[in-house]
């Protein structure tokens, strides 16, 4: 570089041995390809982070002290991952909060995190360093109903029409056998926002395929590509914006949709739109597909 050159000429001392060069390289912990805009962690990084999280999680018990040494290093090779780093938070918390001599489980929502970031870490060590490729635009709309034991959530595709009757569409009940976590709370209004999130989460597995990005070398991580979903509830759209809440089963649903967004490598928002505007996605979670083809519904 001219400007090690610049320096060299000037006389200012190097570490030389802490030097490095090159197209593809590791550096402090971190693995950087110039050639192909990549940035990760080093493979003795990476094997550490899937070693320790494995510890971990095999045995939930133990000091508080033992933990101390993971957020750090999880922080550090987290930092491109901006789907995963928010999730980071109980960990710093639960540290901070908890004597270091404490012994103990721990927390259910350290414990999720745990997996999400061991996930992670086994898939892939680096990420591409990619601009806004494509704005997809809306791509659909959704809704959920939880009156007493009737639970179902519902959305259509507007991206390709904004004629029901040519749109793919789902629309799914829930019950106390197959989605016990709605029900956690009693009746299953009180999980509203996680039945909100949950049909946010059908969606993209449903509308956003991997296959339809393809053509952008996906890897991990990388945000080339964004959508936005609409849905009559407003709490939800600023928990996506953070990607934070200690709430259960909230919690485990935000992870779970920060992870599919991952594999798919896009962003996603959410926004509100007035119920009167929703009203082909409020008839999916009424049983009222009138307005929709049979053919076109998508069976999950």
């Amino acid at each position: 570089s001219l400007s090690l050159l610049f320096y060299a000429l000037l006389g200012v001392p190097f570490a030389w041995h802490k030097v490095k060069g090159g197209v593809q390289l590791d550096w402090v912990g971190y693995w950087i390809d110039v050639e192909r805009f990549r940035v990760g962690v080093s493979l003795r990084r990476q094997q550490w982070i899937v070693k320790w999280l494995a510890d971990k999680l095999e045995s939930p018990e133990g000091l508080v002290r033992d933990v101390v040494e993971g957020p750090g290093r999880l922080s550090f090779a987290a930092g491109p991952l901006v789907h995963l780093r928010p999730f980071l938070g109980p960990i710093h918390a639960y540290v901070s909060a908890a004597h270091p001599q404490h012994y103990g489980r721990l927390p259910l929502i350290v414990r999720l995190v745990f997996i999400l970031l061991s996930a992670a870490a086994k898939l892939n060590r680096f990420v591409e360093c990619r601009p806004l490729r494509q704005d997809l635009g809306e791509l659909f709309r959704l809704d959920a109903k939880a009156e007493g034991d009737l639970v179902v959530v519902g959305g259509w595709e507007t991206g390709l029409s904004p004629d029901p009757a040519k749109a793919r569409w789902f629309s799914l009940q829930l019950t106390r056998k197959n989605a016990g976590w709605a029900f956690s709370k009693g009746e299953a209004f009180r999980t509203i926002a996680s039945l909100e999130l949950f049909a946010f989460l059908v969606g993209i597995m449903l509308f956003v395929r991997p296959s339809q990005l393809s053509d952008y070398d996906a890897r991990i991580g990388m945000t080339g590509v964004r959508f936005t979903a609409f849905t009559d509830n407003q709490s939800n759209q600023y928990l996506i914006d953070k990607l934070q809440t200690t709430r259960t089963p909230l919690c485990a649903g935000l992870m779970e949709f920060a992870w599919q967004l991952s594999l798919r490598n896009v962003s996603a928002s959410l926004l509100w739109i007035p119920r009167d505007q929703n009203t082909e996605a409020d008839a999916l979670t009424n049983a009222d597909f009138s307005a929709f083809t049979p053919a076109n519904r998508i069976d999950t």
